[in-house]
């Protein structure tokens, strides 16, 4: 399963470092310096990435049973998916 290949501005990918940064940030163990806990750094960075993933994935979805008039896709039964 690929999802399609579109390219967002440049903004949208610039928004991404806070988020990266606030996830390492939140990952520093207090009392050490700079010690970072790699393991809750990276389950942390694969929650982001599932969640990106999900999004996009889901958006690809709505759009295509939307598009799809036999499935009856109004506004209610496009928000309970």
């Amino acid at each position: 399963l690929l999802p399609p290949v579109d390219f967002k501005p440049m903004l949208a990918y610039a928004m991404l470092i806070p988020i990266v940064g606030g996830v390492g940030l939140a990952c520093i163990k207090e009392g050490k310096g700079v010690d970072i806990n790699v393991e809750a750094f990276m389950y942390a960075s694969v929650a982001n990435a599932a969640a990106a993933l999900k999004g996009k994935l889901g958006g690809s979805v709505t759009k295509a049973l939307k598009g799809d008039k036999s499935k009856n896709m109004d506004s209610a039964n496009v928000y309970a998916i």
